[in-house]
């Protein structure tokens, strides 16, 4: 995917997040500097750690505020796709957060 106004790189880092393959630009050498030096401070592993702390503890929370009801009267809520197959009311898995 192409983001041809990268600024800080949010829409970088988000896409591959999700597992696609980015490419920015931008006609700011500062956006440009920030965005290529943004993950190159950081220890991955740490980072990875962190991020699960951080889900482990606020995903109970706010769990139960992603609930839909489809049109057909099933509620539903978001769970890992890995556990959770698409169905005619809900087409697409569920993007695990």
């Amino acid at each position: 995917m192409l983001d041809i106004f990268m600024g800080g790189g949010t829409t970088l880092v988000e896409g591959a997040r999700l597992g696609f393959q980015m490419t920015g630009v931008d006609l700011n050498p500062v956006a440009w500097f920030v965005t290529k030096n943004e993950p190159a401070c950081s220890d991955p592993a740490q980072v990875k750690a962190v991020f699960e702390d951080i889900e482990a503890k606020v995903k109970p929370l706010v769990q139960p505020f992603y609930t839909t009801t489809c049109p057909r009267g099933h509620t539903g809520r978001c769970v890992d796709r890995e556990r959770r197959p698409p169905s005619p009311c809900r087409p697409f898995p569920a993007v695990p957060f």
